[in-house]
């Protein structure tokens, strides 16, 4: 009977939420559905408990992010210790490179200004309707343009996720443009030697936005 309850009332949260916010049953354009993004749960997963959520962000990608299976074995660690994980793909551009809109800098070369932000929001919503979620669990972790998208995130929404992990990304440069409404764990990895990202900030062309270097970027955050 507990088991059958708990089914009827997700099912009722997700009929809500689909009928109070448009931007889960929106349009998307190349964005996958948020309801459709695949969701990875451990072995042990029974709805019963609340269940700590990781999504993963890729980087900037001239293929497609699933080799990013390879990379960044993270569905092997979720089985392994028991969180709910998801990867949701961003959008592509022109050339067909897929990005996220995070920064002036990073990575929306081409101005389309795709609404990434409302987007993973609504991913969030979605695996909180149909899965048992701790909402003080749920955290992001992204790679170079994911990177700067977890930082845009820490930024814009640091109500909905405990932590973010910033590989190699960064900050906007105007500090103005980060003002979160509340405090959040971040995370700020990123290589003295990175090739591509630089430690001490810089551009990537043809973009000519520059972003803060990476001792910048973890200083504000302290602050």
């Amino acid at each position: 009977r507990r088991r059958r309850m708990h089914v009827h009332m997700r099912t009722l949260l997700l009929t809500l939420l689909l009928t109070v916010s448009p931007a889960l049953a929106g349009d998307w354009g190349d964005l996958t559905p948020p309801d459709e993004v695949p969701v990875h749960l451990p072995p042990e997963y029974t709805g019963e408990d609340p269940t700590p959520l990781l999504i993963f962000l890729h980087g900037w990608a001239p293929i497609s992010p699933i080799w990013y299976d390879v990379l960044v074995p993270i569905q092997d660690d979720a089985s392994d210790h028991g969180y709910i994980f998801a990867k949701p793909i961003g959008s592509t551009d022109i050339f067909g490179d897929y990005f996220w809109n995070a920064t002036d800098a990073c990575c929306d070369m081409f101005d389309a200004n795709p609404p990434h932000v409302s987007y993973l929001l609504a991913v969030v919503q979605s695996i909180q309707a149909h899965y048992n979620i701790d909402p003080r669990r749920i955290h992001l972790i992204g790679q170079s343009n994911g990177g700067f998208m977890c930082h845009r995130m820490a930024c814009e929404a640091p109500e909905t996720f405990a932590s973010v992990v910033s590989l190699s990304g960064a900050l906007w440069n105007d500090p103005s443009m980060c003002q979160p409404s509340e405090p959040i764990h971040v995370l700020n990895i990123h290589g003295t030697l990175d090739p591509i990202i630089f430690w001490l900030g810089g551009y990537l062309p043809p973009n000519l936005n520059p972003y803060p270097g990476a001792e910048t970027t973890a200083a504000r955050w302290a602050a």
